[in-house]
């Protein structure tokens, strides 16, 4: 994706999630990660950015999904080791159950 900046890939990943036509919510979903990105990054060492609310909301997201996107630029995310991620997942669950097991699975 084009994407330049954090805010960037943070909005082009949610109209991603929105083309799989399983978001309720687009603007909600948006503020939901950027609240999560606000109280600790979700970069990981390695190259890996894991974008997703802080708590999952069965009326933001319908159905479960993973979106991928790989961006052209090298864009700091705050991980740990400092290294801009290679690859970004935004990850949408309905219920807290499924919300943690597929953020520890995904990590």
């Amino acid at each position: 994706m084009p994407a330049k900046t954090k805010a960037s890939v943070i909005r082009e990943m949610v109209q991603l999630a929105v083309s799989t036509g399983r978001v309720n919510d687009a603007k909600a979903l948006r503020l939901g990660i950027e609240e999560r990105e606000g109280l600790c990054s979700t970069g990981l060492p390695g190259g890996l950015a894991l974008l997703h609310t802080r708590q999952p909301d069965i009326y933001l997201v319908e159905l479960p999904f993973i979106v991928l996107a790989r961006t052209i630029q090298k864009i700091p995310f705050g991980s740990p080791d400092g290294g801009p991620p290679i690859c970004s997942f935004l990850l949408g669950t309905p219920d807290d159950r499924l919300h943690l097991h597929t953020l520890a699975r995904s990590a």
